[in-house]
């Protein structure tokens, strides 16, 4: 059974990304999606890539509380490695965000 989730994918990337990073964005977006997929109804995802590290952007429409956010693996490792990451909305939107310093390092 399709989920039917209407999405949207941003790109603005000017510089490069090491494996290390794409790995660490790659899971913590798998991760939030998983967690939101029951209720999520659409998602605006944006990923930048410059000469300062690498950030992603996922804006959702879904009922997913921000507590959910903020308690996944992934999220806390990222926080703990010195990731910039915070959630916002609730209700109907949630906004997360997180920036990586360049060279795979969380800032």
């Amino acid at each position: 059974e399709s989920a039917e989730v209407k999405c949207s994918c941003v790109t603005d990337c000017t510089g490069r990304m090491n494996t290390v990073t794409a790995l660490q964005i790659y899971d913590l977006f798998e991760e939030i999606i998983e967690a939101s997929l029951s209720s999520l109804r659409s998602a605006l995802i944006r990923l930048t890539v410059n000469g300062k590290g690498a950030s992603l952007r996922l804006m959702l429409s879904c009922t997913c509380p921000p507590e959910a956010i903020l308690a996944l693996k992934k999220y806390r490792g990222l926080v703990k490695e010195g990731a910039s990451c915070k959630v916002s909305g609730g209700g109907d939107e949630l906004c997360i965000d997180a920036v990586l310093a360049e060279g795979g390092e969380a800032r």
